[in-house]
């Protein structure tokens, strides 16, 4: 696939995005062919994105932006942006069905817990870790797809919980939207599958 200044690229996940630089001018029919290319792959990667202001003007091809709903989470710099690792690093606990792990998140969908679940995130990495660092992306449709036609007919109609933990035990923290009961399938998308929302799509 090519933009009229770009070529996106498919990998073994996703695609790639060339030819976007710093400098580049992105025009309405570039911001078709990205969004379209976004649907298609699921994630695109794109280089060069050095600065907030490009940070921010490629996130708003894919959607309106929304600010994290954790107004402590949200960057000084740029309100629609919150800062992962670095200097405000804290804890953060996952459950591997035998101990309870720090500094792991476990799978999940962005802001699932709450009634707006975010359509989609990008990431920029600022400051490369020395080790780890790992980010884990799980293709939700593909799952669906995947699950053979008794268990589909079993998913019809139910319902599930998305929480947010603050720590290993917490469960609930006033003035935040903390608990959503959501359908464990989402309606058709424009290309015929259903979205399996009972996993995540994303961890580190």
């Amino acid at each position: 696939m090519r933009t009229s200044q770009s070529a996106i690229h498919h990998m073994d996940v996703g695609a790639e995005v060339i030819g976007i630089d710093s400098k580049t001018i992105i025009t309405e029919s570039m911001k078709e062919e990205l969004y379209c290319a976004w649907k298609k792959f699921g994630i695109l990667v794109f280089y060069d994105v050095d600065t907030i202001e490009r940070h921010i003007e490629i996130s708003e091809v894919f959607g309106k932006l929304a600010p994290h709903p954790i107004p402590e989470l949200r960057s000084l710099e740029n309100p629609l942006l919150l800062q992962i690792g670095g200097e405000l690093r804290a804890p953060a606990y996952v459950f591997d069905d035998k101990d309870i792990r720090i500094e792991r998140i476990a799978w999940h969908r962005d802001t699932a817990f709450t009634p707006d679940i975010a359509k989609g995130s990008m990431l920029r990495m600022v400051t490369a870790p020395r080790k780890n660092g790992e980010t884990l992306f799980a293709d939700t449709a593909m799952a669906y797809d995947a699950l053979s036609p008794t268990m589909k007919k079993r998913l019809v109609g139910l319902e599930y919980k998305a929480s947010l933990r603050t720590g290993p035990m917490e469960q609930h923290r006033p003035g935040c939207f903390w608990k959503t009961v959501r359908p464990a399938t989402a309606d058709e998308d424009p290309q015929g599958r259903r979205d399996e929302r009972v996993r995540g799509a994303i961890t580190t």
